[in-house]
């Protein structure tokens, strides 16, 4: 394979352009900061010093009710007023204003969302809300972000003093759905460095930013507090459900040491879908419309959004349970927002929900839960001949009591069901701080997950020596430099779906070398990726689609260079490129290129997502 040069442009100098580290013992000072950005609410956690066992969690947050200041998390809605766009944001967005809620679902294209999450009346509403405000899904979320991160800052800041602050490096680790689509994990990038928290900081080092999958985040903090259980041996499988708001995210593990560090593998391919807590809403509201019929329509939006969070978000959907079929559920309704002929049809302005109504807002969502878990059992069954031991139950909408006593009741496979309760809801921000913190500082009790299952299929373009019967016809290319027949427009596959990827080792593949008769210019690569299983051959097969383009100038040392002669005798240089791919469990992809044994710094290497 070669690359393809599209310009030329003198080399400056033939040096890495890689920035040196500094030894650990002049290292200075850092802060951790994990991120969670739900669809319905979102956490912040922090540590200084990389010490796992002072993992703070923000709590105190502005907010129009007072009652929320003390929560692990904030409310994920904006608003935007007049023409100044001034943001409010979070608890402190009142119920009357025609706020922005859901928005991370949208950075899923239109055409990727199932039916019934496409024409959710909350999408609808988030959709309308952004073209009202006249901003993209990424823009909106850096906005958000913006205000929790400055908000953040002021708290950390308070507990460690400005100038520590200032001194420190910072480390930040957003949590990503670990089913997203790739082009969704960029348009957060996008959101991450509109928001400034890359912004250079006169005083301390660039800061590092790093994504990990959700449920790995919530497996490794759970484990934690939960004191690694003293019943989990060496072989033990285990999935963890992170149940959010928005998405079911699942991952199952398998246990490959105990001691002294407790280690995980990812067993099986992880799954999820768009069946979290905020479709529950939807369905509490389509249960009420039924209730009122006609009347419905005479509530304003302000009472729906209020019987929606004050009436069943923050009363019936974490206290319900299904164990007293007896038992109703009252909605009261507000007399001042309704007519006098409705307001009269009403005994004492409530409306009173049966056990089993209420059961009928969550079981279709639960199904769908139950679904993927016992698609992940399987999986596991498949590959490790033996059940999982533990069925373990994260996020928000993981603490849900009926959530357990369903899957309880339902589940076609005898697993113990797991649900921690202590600081469930802040599993995730605290899971992504344990993830920045080097192993080896805390030596003891150590959570670590060893290896990933890749989804998907990745490759690099490539051309490769035809081969009559092997190759199609329309695909012979014959090269002027070399003199000979090659196939184009083939795919060389750095990692397939279902192969097993170590942490924080890259995935390698060496190219043919780049040939070239004066000095080299801008060199590209371009990318692709498939779910088809197994990965076809050609970029133009069905499934495959490109991914990016890796731009980057060659910076080398002069004796990895070695001559090529032709069979008319010219000559010419070239060199040996590699392309390693770092895959951390999320679609969030890292890219390097090494030229001859030399690696290129990033200041010349350019990952261009738009074009190839």
């Amino acid at each position: 394979m070669r690359h393809h040069r599209t310009n030329h442009r003198s080399l400056v100098e033939r040096k890495t352009l890689d920035d040196p580290k500094p030894p650990l013992d002049t290292a200075p000072p850092i802060i951790v900061i994990g991120i969670d950005f739900g669809t319905t609410y979102s956490g912040v956690a922090w540590t200084y010093g990389a010490k796992k066992e002072m993992i703070e969690v923000i709590m105190d947050w502005e907010c129009h009710f007072s009652r929320n200041r003390e929560c692990d998390k904030n409310c994920s809605a904006i608003h935007y007023e007049g023409v100044q766009k001034a943001i409010t944001w979070g608890y402190d967005v009142p119920l009357d204003e025609d706020s922005l809620r859901w928005f991370k679902l949208l950075l899923i294209d239109e055409k990727d969302l199932s039916p019934e999450v496409r024409e959710s009346e909350k999408i609808k509403k988030a959709r309308d809300m952004l073209k009202k405000f006249n901003k993209t899904p990424a823009g909106a979320i850096g906005d958000y972000l913006r205000k929790m991160w400055n908000f953040s800052m002021t708290e950390i800041t308070k507990a460690m003093g400005e100038m520590e602050v200032k001194v420190s490096r910072f480390h930040v680790v957003l949590t990503l759905p670990a089913i997203w689509p790739d082009y969704a994990s960029r348009r957060m990038r996008e959101a991450v460095k509109s928001a400034g928290i890359l912004k250079s900081r006169p005083l301390a080092e660039d800061t590092i930013i790093s994504f990990m999958p959700e449920p790995e985040a919530a497996a490794l903090s759970s484990f934690e507090d939960m004191n690694r259980k003293a019943t989990i041996e060496k072989e033990d499988c285990f999935v963890v459900a992170d149940c959010g708001g928005g998405t079911v995210d699942l991952i199952s593990y398998k246990v490959t040491s105990t001691s002294p560090t407790l280690t995980f593998e990812e067993c099986v391919r992880g799954d999820g879908a768009m069946c979290g807590a905020c479709f529950l809403d939807d369905n509490f509201l389509g249960l009420m419309k039924d209730k009122l019929k006609g009347n419905w329509n005479k509530l304003s939006a302000r009472e729906k959004e209020r019987l929606r969070v004050q009436c069943w978000e923050d009363g019936i959907k974490h206290k319900f349970d299904g164990k007293d079929s007896a038992r109703t559920w009252p909605v009261m309704l507000n007399l001042f927002d309704m007519p006098a002929d409705t307001s009269r049809c009403f005994k004492n302005h409530t409306v009173k929900l049966t056990n089993d109504e209420v059961a009928s807002i969550f079981n279709p969502i639960l199904c769908r839960v139950q679904d993927l878990i016992e698609s992940q059992v399987r999986g596991v069954i498949a590959q490790t001949g033996k059940k999982p031991k533990y069925l373990i139950l994260v996020g928000g909408f993981g603490r849900c009591s009926y959530l357990y006593e369903y899957l309880k009741s339902n589940l076609n496979y005898d697993v113990e069901i797991l649900q921690p309760v202590r600081r469930a809801w802040s599993a995730i921000c605290r899971g992504a701080v344990l993830k920045a913190i080097p192993r080896g500082i805390n030596s003891l009790n150590e959570v670590t997950v060893q290896s990933h299952i890749l989804r998907k299929s990745y490759g690099a373009y490539c051309r490769m020596s035809f081969v009559k019967g092997e190759h199609d016809e329309r695909d012979k290319h014959w090269d002027e430099t070399e003199m000979r027949y090659y196939a184009r427009k083939q795919v060389e596959w750095i990692g397939k779906t279902d192969d097993r990827i170590t942490a924080n080792e890259p995935m390698v593949i060496e190219l043919n070398s780049s040939k070239f008769d004066d000095v080299p210019g801008e060199e590209w690569i371009s990318i692709y990726h498939s779910d088809v299983t197994p990965a076809p051959q050609t970029t133009y097969a069905p499934g495959v689609s490109h991914l990016c383009t890796i731009r980057y100038t060659p910076v080398y040392n002069l004796e990895d260079t070695k001559i090529y002669i032709n069979p008319v005798g010219k000559v010419f240089h070239y060199v040996k490129m590699t392309i390693e791919m770092h895959y951390n469990g999320t679609s969030s992809l890292e890219f390097s290129v090494v030229v001859g044994s030399k690696r290129q710094g990033s200041h010349n290497v350019e990952l261009d997502w738009g074009s190839h």
